[in-house]
């Protein structure tokens, strides 16, 4: 089975200079944990819920709520994401994938093309989904 099979075509994504409270509306909205960032069609970064709770508890440390709410209007993706983002090619086998997720302890995978663009973004809900499906085909009872 190959990675394109499961993956989540056309993931929703940031810019660099999209402000953190539009990443955090869009995980909001979409019940999502994981935004890939990207220049063009280019992969360049990834944030992640934890990246915005972290970035939430520095913002909460040093303000009041309210100057909190503020900030997230000005604090850029760029100031948040992870730069060193680790993707998948579409025909790569599924287990390959796992095995990276895995070894690395990674929630997701960008989905790229041999010259970084984005396809899709295959997560662990996309695999416990398959699951579901394999275990719903097998159960008799």
């Amino acid at each position: 089975m190959k990675v394109h099979e499961l993956m989540t075509p056309d993931p929703i994504t940031l810019m660099v200079d999209d402000s953190f409270d539009l990443a955090e509306k869009f995980m909001e909205f979409a019940h999502i944990r994981h935004l890939p960032v990207v220049d063009g069609e280019r992969v360049i970064g990834l944030v992640t819920h934890r990246d915005l709770l972290q970035a939430s508890l520095g913002l909460l440390r040093d303000a009041s709520r309210g100057e909190a709410r503020e900030r997230k209007l000005i604090v850029l993706v760029s100031e948040i994401m992870r730069p060193d983002v680790r993707t998948v090619l579409p025909d790569a086998d599924v287990r390959s994938a796992i095995s990276t997720m895995i070894d690395h302890k990674y929630g997701c995978l960008p989905v790229c093309d041999a010259e970084g663009h984005l396809q899709g973004i295959i997560t662990e809900a996309d695999f416990l989904k398959f699951t579901r499906r394999l275990l719903d085909q097998v159960d008799v009872a």
